[in-house]
């Protein structure tokens, strides 16, 4: 074979994806070529530099400022924002037209062997732009007062302490998004559970000194928080130095407007079953439905704070291209899902008796499709972290629309016909829909790389098996009981031999 004939071939094997060479076509471009990388110095006001944690074949793993590889046509600038949106969660600016330092690295390996190094000094700033999107809104609702009063449903004095809210919180968004990035978990616990702990104990003491409870129990969740959040907002103006960047407000907001139809979506997907029970069958049984679905809603803030925990490492192996890491520890973490929630399947009887008592026991027969729905959303949020890496922000929007129509089609039809139950299997449908269609856009962006189709498909066609099987075990206590415990055991011994890694892992 001829070099045309090999650069033909290399050529009809899809050498290129969204985001730059085809990753064995780049390694082996790395052996040939030199490489040019942009690195980003952020610092803060106490000179400490922002470090990015990377598990690299290639670099070592540890700490490492962090960058990336200019694609070709691709401008330095272009990649500087990319990397930061990559490695960090938020854009930066940069302080300067030229690299404050030039250097050359040769290692001597073959692969990745050869760099033009440029390093960039950067700072982050993105949170007036919240700020004035908030005040935008607060100004419409505002001056329609009495629709939107009608609208949500609540006096205009509840509308705006909403609004004062949303005025100040992105800056204790800003500040837990950075901590996560960072890897600084404890940090973000530690400022989570003491803000709760205060919020708690504010709205005691204002019940106890207000007539009106509800105001008193509104106050006191947003008092505290408000007050952090303004010590925050005027820290992070303060190392901002007041500047101001309206190229970065374009790019936040080009990512950012489409993700609207996606939460509004998200929402009718999440509350059109309770209405339309309420509608078709009442009040009662829209009762007996929250309480199981009260109970998904804490799996669900499980599930969502393990993925933002994993989506920063995802962000940093995706880009240091070691997919067979990624592959690897989505496995164990989908089986970890799934074992979780089969074993919360099994004591679904018991879990109502606690939440409700005796008289919500009717309801636990939809304990495992609401479950298993859970899983679905775990499932389909693996390929929208990779949407959201490459900025597919329309595409979420669009797909969560499809699930959000097709549930209130089917919500509108099963309800009417089987009763308050089919909401559950509408809504198990709904999220089985998104997990397909994202796994078909993520095939597009590239994920077959990283995660296995069979695998994920094989998990949620067994998932589903094992529901139906634990639902008729449901009259059979001492058999539930006895796998749950085996469950239970496995667990304790995969702690127990597992423990230093675990260790090692909350200490990093």
């Amino acid at each position: 074979m001829d070099r045309e004939q090999v650069i033909d071939c290399i050529k009809n094997d899809n050498f290129k994806t969204e985001d730059g060479l085809n990753y064995d076509v780049f390694l082996f471009a790395s052996s040939i070529t030199p490489l040019v990388n942009v690195d980003l110095l952020v610092e803060d006001e106490q000179g400490r530099i922002l470090l990015a944690w990377r598990d690299d074949v290639h670099c070592g793993t540890g700490w490492h400022i962090p960058g990336g590889i200019v694609r070709y046509k691709e401008t330095l600038f272009s990649r500087l924002h990319k990397t930061a949106i990559t490695e960090f969660g938020v854009d930066v600016e940069v302080l300067s037209d030229s690299p404050i330092k030039l250097t050359e690295i040769i290692h001597e390996q073959e692969e990745r062997g050869h760099f033009i190094s440029l390093l960039y000094r950067c700072k982050c700033s993105i949170q007036l732009l919240g700020t004035i999107v908030t005040a935008v809104c607060f100004l419409v609702v505002h001056t329609f007062s009495s629709f939107f009063e009608s609208f949500f449903g609540m006096d205009s004095v509840y509308i705006n302490i909403m609004f004062l809210y949303m005025l100040v919180y992105p800056s204790f968004t800003l500040l837990q998004t950075k901590h996560r990035q960072l890897m600084k978990y404890k940090a973000v616990t530690i400022i989570t559970f003491v803000s709760t702990i205060a919020t708690v104990i504010t709205s005691v003491l204002l019940v106890f000194c207000m007539e009106n409870d509800f105001l008193a129990r509104v106050l006191g969740n947003t008092v505290v928080m408000f007050a952090l959040c303004i010590i925050v907002y005027g820290y992070n103006i303060y190392l901002g130095k007041g500047t101001v960047k309206l190229e970065y407000w374009r790019y936040a907001l080009a990512i950012s407007v489409p993700m609207i139809p996606h939460l509004l979506a998200g929402n009718i997907l999440g509350t059109s079953d309770r209405i339309m029970i309420t509608q078709f069958c009442g009040s009662e049984s829209t009762a007996l439905y929250s309480v199981i679905y009260s109970c998904s809603l804490i799996v669900m803030l499980l599930f969502q704070s393990i993925n933002q925990a994993w989506t920063p490492w995802f962000y940093e192996q995706l880009a240091a291209g070691n997919h067979k890491t990624i592959s690897k520890a989505s496995k164990v973490y989908i089986f970890c899902a799934a074992f979780v929630l089969v074993a919360i399947m099994l004591i679904g009887p018991e879990i109502v008796l606690i939440f409700g008592g005796a008289s919500y026991s009717e309801s636990a027969s939809i304990m495992p499709p609401i479950m298993l729905g859970c899983f679905y959303w775990c499932l389909y949020t693996f390929f929208v972290n990779t949407e959201i890496y490459y900025k597919k922000t329309f595409t979420i929007s669009a797909i969560t629309i499809v699930g959000a129509v097709a549930n209130l089609i089917l919500n509108y039809v099963f309800i009417q016909l089987f009763g308050w139950q089919a909401a559950a299997y509408t809504t198990l449908f709904g999220y089985f829909l998104l997990f397909v269609l994202h796994s078909i856009r993520g095939k597009r962006l590239g994920t077959n790389d990283y995660y296995t189709r069979k695998f994920f498909y094989g998990m949620a066609i067994v998932s589903f098996a094992l529901m139906l099987v634990i639902r008729m075990l449901y009259n059979y206590f001492i058999i539930r009981l006895l796998i749950f415990s085996l469950m239970a055991i496995v667990i304790l011994a995969f702690l127990l031999k597992n423990y230093k890694k675990f260790k090692s892992i909350l200490r990093r």
